[in-house]
């Protein structure tokens, strides 16, 4: 499809997401004249039992169903309808219901992620901004500062990812004098940069009812020590890469701010991209050294546009082979230095360990055994996204069997071709290059660093187990955790039966909250013995442990007791809508009406005699019943049970 796109003059419907841990994912569908063209958009890639495929696959996105909605583009008209997805799909700061219109370039939400629908005259560009960076950033010396910078704005916020505002604001923390330059021209410092930045200043207009959904952290349980780049994020570091190829390593590390912020102003598609320019911020980027004559140098491939951007297509088609060809030429001339033959270097051929390729002439047979390889490859693709939330080990059996299975059909002598075929899909990263010896010294050091650290965390551990931490009888947890209240004690500044009724409500209201979790996630299955899914303890088991003067984490008990909070919110918002699910799913079914509807078409069911007029009072009852009725019935006489209920506990608790 790219190919063929590159190649046509006709308009597509590009998709992108707006923001996020996967801002800059794109997808990108002709537009054909004589149908409509319908994009749908889930986290799944296909269900072969229903016949569904999505063409546009958000297998990260946060809260996206399997298929979540669809982009229907008819006459130039763009038409937005929601699959019944099950956490929504909004328009302008409303749900989605049916199929509305919408126009291009608007952003709407699938749960909280943003995607971007835009009509494009011209989609080659946009098709050669899906493919990857033709630079990895990560492998890049010049950018580990910035790499570093970002990645702490996203963990300083709890974020397990970097999109393109971390990359802003590590560029505000940078301390480069070019770059407060450019802000202080816009009149903004620093402070007031990052304040705006992340307190809605990427949201006004038509985009200002989607900072309630997105300006709040995203939350993640665990944070990677190497937050994962959103896919824009990737792309402005990557072209950042390219530009400082052309300097020198001794100035490059420290332009790199400059250049990151360049870049972020030629992704002005973007909400920070509109942010910088939209503020007048500029990036006045130094010029790089001359090169010798006769050679087309990096920085005349990548000299901006009228417009002030860099074109996608130089970087992919002039950039990268540019970049090539002088890290090439630098090596060989390196190794003439050595005495090595510099033609041996300038010849060698690329390394094909991480992405394998295939013969230049393919036969009909090849193609064939290109087609099931990629069948292959997408067969694992969704057994991972089956399988992401399962261990690396079961996972990768899965996989593995996967493979091996779909081999077994296959002759012996072509089985080499798939899974050269399938490698190009999942490439296999080889093993990194041994440090070089200036990074001898660092590697000690942090060596070092660690071993101080390990033996401070043994010394808290044994500090915190030593009778000095927690001496014995310092709180009277027999006295507390007793069936009846204590006596009072004689000193001053204690109130033990005060504490004992604290302690027994906490653990009588626990094991309440335990029996509703209980009852709705394993059903009939009565055990004492129940615990919170995903703790191995209860409030009983803490408590022991304080009583034998174990330490116990204040953080853990903290999360806990949330949990219990979240389960209780939960079960009474469910308890208070079941009345509504049960007139939505069952009454439609068991109504008068339905009754009569179904009876009508096969004529075989009357009503005669006094059955009529039975029949005929029973519908005038139940004429007015809505959800709202039914809801406040079942509501009142939950009110009414429930008064009886505590009036009898009450005279009980008496007696």
């Amino acid at each position: 499809m790219p190919e063929r796109l590159a190649r046509s003059s006709d308009p597509a419907l590009c998709l992108e997401v707006w923001l996020g841990p996967i801002e800059g994912m794109r997808h990108v569908e002709p537009v054909p004249a004589s149908k409509d063209a319908v994009v749908r958009i889930g986290r799944r890639r296909a269900d072969e039992k229903r016949g569904l495929e999505n063409q546009f696959v958000l297998a990260e996105g946060e809260g996206v169903s399997s298929f979540h909605a669809e982009l229907r583009c008819s006459g130039g008209k763009l038409f937005l309808k929601d699959l019944k997805s099950t956490n929504g799909t909004f328009a302008r700061n409303k749900p989605v219901t049916g199929e509305i219109p919408i126009e291009s370039g608007e952003i709407f939400l699938l749960s909280t992620t943003p995607v971007r629908a835009e009509l494009v005259v011209d989609p080659r560009t946009e098709v050669s901004a899906t493919e990857s960076p033709a630079e990895d950033p990560a492998v890049s010396s010049t950018l580990k500062k910035m790499l570093s910078l970002a990645r702490e704005a996203a963990r300083r916020r709890g974020e397990a990812f970097v999109d393109s505002r971390h990359l802003a604001e590590a560029v505000l923390r940078s301390g480069d004098a070019i770059v407060e330059k450019g802000f202080a021209r816009a009149k903004l410092s620093r402070e007031e940069a990052l304040a705006d930045l992340w307190r809605g200043g990427l949201f006004h207009g038509g985009t200002a009812w989607l900072q309630r959904f997105l300006s709040a952290p995203v939350q993640a349980r665990t944070i990677p020590d190497s937050p994962a780049l959103s896919p824009r994020a990737r792309r402005v570091m990557s072209a950042a890469a390219i530009r400082l190829a052309a300097y020198p390593s001794t100035e490059a590390e420290s332009l790199a701010p400059v250049f990151v912020l360049a870049a972020l102003l030629a992704a002005g598609e973007g909400p920070v991209g509109g942010w910088l320019s939209e503020n007048g911020v500029r990036a006045e980027t130094p010029t790089p050294p001359r090169r010798s004559a006769g050679r087309k140098t990096v920085a005349a491939a990548v000299a901006p546009s009228k417009e002030g951007r860099l074109s996608r297509i130089d970087e992919e088609t002039v950039v990268a082979p540019v970049a090539r060809r002088e890290k090439a030429a630098a090596e060989a001339a390196r190794a003439e230095e050595e005495g090595a033959p510099a033609t041996a270097l300038l010849s060698k051929p690329a390394s094909t360990a991480a992405h394998p390729t295939v013969p230049a002439f393919s036969t009909t047979g090849d193609s064939v055994l290109d087609q099931r390889a990629r069948a292959i490859a997408l067969e694992l693709e969704e057994t991972a996204t089956l399988y992401r939330f399962s261990t690396p080990e079961d996972r990768r059996t899965v996989m593995k069997a996967v493979v091996n299975r779909s081999l077994a059909a296959i002759a012996p002598e072509n089985r080499t071709r798939i899974l050269s075929q399938i490698r190009v899909q999942f490439p296999v990263v080889g093993a990194p290059p041994p440090a070089e010896a200036d990074e001898v010294p660092r590697l000690l050091q942090r060596i070092q660093e660690l071993e101080q650290r390990l033996e401070r965390l043994k010394a808290e551990k044994a500090e915190a187990s030593s009778p000095e931490r927690l001496p014995a009888g310092a709180v009277p947890w027999k006295a507390l955790l007793a069936e009846r209240p204590p006596e009072p004690p004689a000193t001053e500044g204690a109130d033990l039966p005060a504490l004992h009724a604290l302690l027994t409500f906490a653990r009588h209201m626990e094991r309440f909250l335990l029996g509703l979790v209980q009852g709705v996630t394993m059903p009939g299955d009565a055990t004492m013995s129940f615990r919170l899914p995903g703790h191995r303890y209860t409030l009983e088991g803490l408590l022991s442990g304080l009583e034998q003067g174990k330490p116990v984490d204040p953080k853990t008990v903290s999360e806990y007791l949330r949990e219990l909070e979240r389960w209780q919110v939960a079960i009474l918002a469910a308890h208070h809508e079941s009345a509504r699910l049960w007139f939505d799913k069952l009454w439609k079914r068991a109504s008068p009406a339905a009754i009569e509807a179904s009876t009508a078409k096969g004529g075989t069911w009357k009503i005669r005699g006094e059955a009529t007029e039975w029949w005929s009072r029973y519908k005038e009852t139940v004429k007015g019943l809505t959800p709202d009725v039914v809801q406040d019935q079942v509501l009142q006489t939950t009110f009414r049970l429930a008064q009886e209920e505590f009036d009898k506990l009450s005279k009980r608790r008496q007696s």
